[in-house]
């Protein structure tokens, strides 16, 4: 979910006076926030543009958080949990079918994804 390429900006007010990143951002002050930036931040993710399978979990915002956070996000972990738990024991030779730089991600959508995403099993 972290590499989701969904284009999202939220739209907050800022509670109280704070800097963030050197930038001054007075109480009462409406503020965009793009979620989808957050997963790219290296200082919390190393080489963040790269998707790798075997990275170590690190919290991300796809579902958001706190009171903002997606009544679905739960339902989608586990279902994910399901069907990776699952699919490379009913597929055990399942592996990808062109070279992964020639995967396209769909980006006029909201739900992000592949245009194709072919494979041998």
């Amino acid at each position: 979910m972290r590499r989701s390429g969904r284009r999202e900006c939220r739209r907050r007010r800022s509670p109280t006076d704070v800097t963030i990143a050197g930038v001054h951002i007075p109480a009462e002050s409406k503020v965009l926030v793009g979620l989808p930036a957050t997963s790219f931040d290296p200082r919390n993710f190393d080489e963040p543009e790269i998707f790798d399978i075997g990275r170590q979990e690190k919290p991300h915002l796809a579902f958001s958080h706190g009171p903002h956070s997606c009544i679905g996000g739960e339902l989608a972990r586990l279902e994910l949990k399901a069907v990776f738990g699952s699919i490379f024991q009913r597929f055990p030779a399942l592996r990808l079918a062109v070279a992964p730089e020639q995967l396209k991600l769909r980006k006029e959508i909201i739900t992000g994804g592949f245009d194709e995403f072919p494979v041998f099993w």
